[in-house]
């Protein structure tokens, strides 16, 4: 489980469940609790994303599907790794396991949806790393997701196949992505976007979560992007961060 360091703490809440409201996704087996702290609505349960969608590519894991041309598929185990058939260990990043067992597991993440949005150049190795990582016991990448969108369309029309699909709020959405331009894209919709340049750290997933329990979604993403710089991680959109 995830608990909030110190540094990353915030408003306490006496409970991380989920209001229920529409468009419930599958339910699903709970094994953990979560042990971060969160910021309280008026009804005293914790405001969660209820879509978090992650990047795969320099998100999840390295290297990216098109650095290992030369080898690729089949893809072997290798204690926490995957090993290519040229030999080359793919690699999860940061938390990622952590984050996506927590996800699949934890009840305050009950009415949440996991979605997988890439546009990675070999969809098809992707989804065999997908079923060869483990994020918890008996639980694999894709056991953990409920949405997979693998296309080299622009990432906007993904969200918006989503929105349309789950029903959800683009401000109930959380975007992770190393790729500011992708930010650029999705962030007029009002997702609210973090952006990832070391793939998804500590530090970028539990800001996350304390930034969107902080603010209501009524609040527009400049709200959002002074949230997220309260713990020194941003969306990406504008500045420095911006290279595309």
């Amino acid at each position: 489980s995830l608990s909030l360091s110190p540094s990353l703490s915030f408003s306490p809440s006496p409970s991380l469940s989920l209001s229920r409201g529409p468009s419930p996704r599958p339910s699903r087996s709970r094994r953990v609790t979560m042990e971060a702290k969160a910021g309280a609505g008026e009804d005293g349960t914790a405001r969660v994303p209820r879509v978090l969608a992650f990047d795969l590519d320099g998100t999840l894991w390295s290297p990216e599907m098109y650095e290992l041309w030369g080898g690729g598929s089949p893809f072997e185990v290798e204690g926490e790794f995957l090993k290519d058939r040229s030999g080359t260990l793919v690699r999860l990043l940061g938390v990622t396991r952590e984050a996506l067992y927590a996800c699949k597991t934890d009840d305050a993440f009950a009415q949440s949806w996991v979605a997988y949005v890439s546009r990675t150049d070999e969809p098809s190795w992707a989804r065999e790393c997908m079923r060869l990582f483990e994020v918890g016991p008996g639980i694999n990448m894709d056991d953990a997701k409920d949405i997979e969108i693998i296309s080299k369309s622009n990432k906007r029309r993904m969200f918006e196949k989503i929105a349309a699909d789950t029903g959800v709020d683009y401000a109930d959405m959380v975007f992770y992505d190393n790729e500011p331009g992708n930010m650029h894209d999705v962030s007029p919709l009002g997702v609210r976007c973090v952006y990832t340049p070391d793939g998804l750290t500590q530090e970028c997933w539990e800001a996350s979560l304390a930034a969107f329990a902080k603010i209501g979604p009524e609040e527009d993403n400049d709200t959002w992007e002074a949230a997220l710089s309260e713990f020194g991680v941003t969306s990406g959109v504008g500045g420095r961060a911006y290279r595309w």
